[in-house]
């Protein structure tokens, strides 16, 4: 009898590493689109240029833009937009390294989600505090 529920733990380990992996997988693609968005946002000119031309690769910095009312995409300034997406793509980084620091999966796979969850969204408030303070 033991013998049967301890297979069953084993192919739900596995399982779990699995769940891990993709999760991982998933993070990763994330993190390299962010990275893509960061890299394209600090070449960037502003699309309403003094100059009147709008170049291929523009950012609508000091305004938002976006579906929802008031904009859900803010771009305000570029400063503050291009450390927001570094803080996030710093978050993102640390969930997917997050298994190889930690073995055990399940600890691993809390701490990726907590991270995922929270920690970038405390990064951010730390983040918008900040530049309230100093007045960007």
């Amino acid at each position: 009898m033991r013998h049967s529920s301890n297979s069953a733990y084993v192919v739900f380990l596995k399982i779990m590493k699995i769940v891990r992996v993709l999760f991982q997988f998933v993070l990763l693609i994330l993190l390299a689109l962010l990275l893509m968005d960061l890299i394209s946002a600090a070449g960037s000119s502003d699309c309403r240029a003094p100059s009147g031309e709008r170049t291929h690769n523009c950012f609508p910095w000091g305004m938002t833009e976006g579906p929802m009312e008031g904009g859900s995409w803010n771009y305000m300034n570029k400063t503050r937009y291009l450390t927001t997406s570094g803080i996030m793509c710093a978050g993102l980084a640390l969930a997917v390294c997050i298994p190889i620091i930690v073995k055990n999966i399940w600890l691993s796979l809390i701490l990726m989600i907590v991270i995922c969850l929270g920690g970038i969204r405390a990064l951010l408030e730390v983040n918008k505090i900040i530049f309230t303070m100093l007045g960007w």
